[in-house]
């Protein structure tokens, strides 16, 4: 390599070290972490294991848990609860009820007062008469899904009226009030929904509850409203589920200026079997690895109460002894490595792209402009506000050329009869290493830290 490129990758380290110290001090800062239990799962624990939760709740306040989720109450579990009811079309047709309007046998039927939550909150999803002093609301049992709002709706094309949500389990948070504990809300996204709806469906739940996590596969106000659930959890951090890819998460993550932590939850059908050892160090794997700030817990059906409680005895050790320590989290401050720290680093990348040219036989004239090209290109593509894709490209090309440069500089040295060891190892780590510094740079940037965003370099290269 020239004297000249050498000084460009040089300054290009330098950058990068800078950028690296910077996020390394917010990642230190940022050493909190929440534990949350899940209280549908606890609810039903205690119930299969003849327990009252009310007495399980001060052990939970003994053992750092402070905060519970709490679901919304859907319409087949209110209609089991009898806190509904849900008339089949063919069955009012058969019934002796007179004055009513046409009935489809084909559809479902609920009747409620005029400002009940079928009316705030699924108004947009059916039509309804009145009837008496009530209203009956008419809707289709299943409700097609479009393929532009939903990828898997080629396999599954309908959703069922029944898994709607209509209001927060009140008796939950009632009980969980009482006992002075933090209510997360689990909001479910309505089928169909506007700023009135989402409105209706976030002042359900005590002005208190600051950290949302959505339930389902949709974040609030999805496709269309995602700006009006922004604006109306201002003030709210809500919860980025790890590997959930809920539709419309990104865009929301934009639009309430990644006001969002981190999850890291097990599934109940997992919990069912995984070891708990295991589900321990993936626990401490989130949080250490990918900046994982809440952990979603559930209680392992197949251990007695007490063991539950030791088994987060456990976890809160495991994370203190890493250096984290339990309560709220904060959502990481917004934070990118400038442009005069970026470019070098890109540079640097360029730079060692034309030696690795060099090295596989192109002429110098053919390297140094395609060099050239790429290095224009990336740098239009971030001046003109496309930062993400100029970080992945920028990334994906260290990716490339370090390990592909180490191996060709080991063989040049091997074909000019260098085969002393040290050399030979010396040189892969040297370029390892830069290369390791060069794409952590291009990836300074939150939304890559919260994995908003992510570097899809290595899936590419196997492609």
């Amino acid at each position: 390599m020239k004297k000249g490129a050498t000084w460009i990758v040089i300054l290009g380290v330098i950058c990068a070290i800078l950028g690296i110290i910077g996020r390394l001090k917010i990642e230190k800062a940022d050493n909190t972490v929440l534990l949350v239990l899940d209280g549908e799962a606890l609810w039903e624990y205690a119930k299969s294991h003849d327990y009252q939760v009310e007495n399980l709740l001060p052990d939970l306040s003994f053992s750092q848990i402070k905060a519970l989720a709490v679901p919304e109450t859907k319409i087949w579990q209110a209609a089991s609860k009898k806190e509904i009811t849900v008339i089949p079309g063919s069955y009012l047709l058969l019934s002796e009820i007179r004055n009513l309007p046409p009935i489809d046998p084909r559809k479902l039927y609920i009747n409620e007062i005029v400002s009940g939550p079928i009316s705030k909150r699924m108004k947009l999803m059916g039509e309804s008469f009145a009837y008496q002093d009530s209203l009956i609301w008419e809707f289709s049992s299943e409700y097609e899904v479009p393929t532009t709002r939903r990828k898997e709706a080629t396999r599954e094309p309908t959703i069922s009226l029944w898994e709607e949500a209509i209001y927060p389990n009140y008796k939950m948070i009632e009980t969980l009030k009482a006992s002075d504990y933090s209510i997360v809300a689990r909001i479910q996204n309505p089928y169909v929904n506007n700023k009135d709806v989402i409105e209706y469906v976030i002042n359900q739940w005590p002005s208190d509850s600051n950290l949302v996590i959505f339930q389902g596969k949709e974040v609030l106000g999805y496709p269309q409203h995602l700006k009006e659930a922004a604006d109306l959890l201002e003030g709210k951090t809500w919860g980025f589920i790890e590997f959930a890819n809920q539709y419309g998460e990104k865009e929301l993550a934009r639009l309430t200026d990644y006001n969002l932590v981190r999850v890291h939850s097990i599934t109940p059908k997992e919990m069912e079997r995984i070891d708990p050892q295991k589900a321990h160090e993936r626990y401490l794997r989130a949080v250490r690895e990918r900046g994982a700030r809440v952990l979603y817990l559930r209680p392992f059906e197949f251990l007695s109460w007490e063991e539950n409680l030791v088994r987060i005895s456990i976890l809160k050790d495991g994370l203190e002894e890493e250096g984290f320590q339990l309560g709220e989290p904060k959502p990481k401050p917004f934070f990118k490595s400038s442009f005069w720290l970026f470019w070098p680093v890109l540079l640097g990348i360029v730079v060692c792209g034309i030696e690795l040219m060099h090295l596989l036989g192109f002429k110098n004239r053919s390297s140094v402009y395609t060099a050239f090209v790429a290095l224009v290109a990336i740098t239009i593509l971030y001046l003109k506000g496309y930062t993400v894709l100029a970080r992945q490209v920028s990334a994906f090309g260290a990716a490339v050329v370090f390990p592909t440069l180490a191996i060709g500089k080991v063989a040049e040295g091997l074909k000019n009869g260098r085969k002393n060891l040290g050399y030979l190892v010396l040189t892969v780590l040297g370029y390892t290493f830069v290369g390791v510094l060069f794409l952590t740079a291009s990836l300074l940037d939150l939304r890559f830290v919260i994995k908003v965003e992510q570097f899809l370099g290595v899936k590419l290269m196997h492609i």
